[in-house]
């Protein structure tokens, strides 16, 4: 690619050049894919406990809390236009899940390229 720091070149363009997709994307689209493995898993294993159960003691501190894991999925599903409600239903069937991930992040990631590229003009 042969990109300098004194190009001047947006993150945006230079992601085109090298034809990969944004950090961001990667995230949201791998983040709903582990959910769902997690989600076909039997009740009893360890990671669907941590993920799917809640705490009945504990303190809070002050302030916002923190966004845990659930939140940030929620955000992602709605995000690639992906029913959050419908999340067990539709991440029961493996090859239906990844095609709504896939498709999803990818017209995600097209909006967002569209966007900043309006910002920028």
């Amino acid at each position: 690619m042969k990109t300098k720091w004194n190009d001047y070149v947006s993150n945006t363009a230079v992601l085109e050049r090298a034809n990969i997709t944004s950090i961001e994307a990667m995230i949201m689209k791998h983040r709903p894919r582990w959910s769902g493995h997690v989600m076909r898993m039997e009740d009893t294993r360890l990671p669907k406990k941590i993920l799917f159960y809640e705490l009945n003691t504990g303190d809070r501190t002050r302030g916002r809390p923190m966004l845990r894991f659930k939140g940030q999925l929620k955000k992602s599903l709605k995000e690639a236009n992906i029913d959050p409600d419908a999340f067990e239903a539709s991440a029961s069937n493996r090859n239906e899940w990844r095609s709504k991930i896939k498709v999803g992040t990818d017209l995600f990631a097209e909006e967002r390229r569209a966007s900043l590229a309006a910002k920028r003009q």
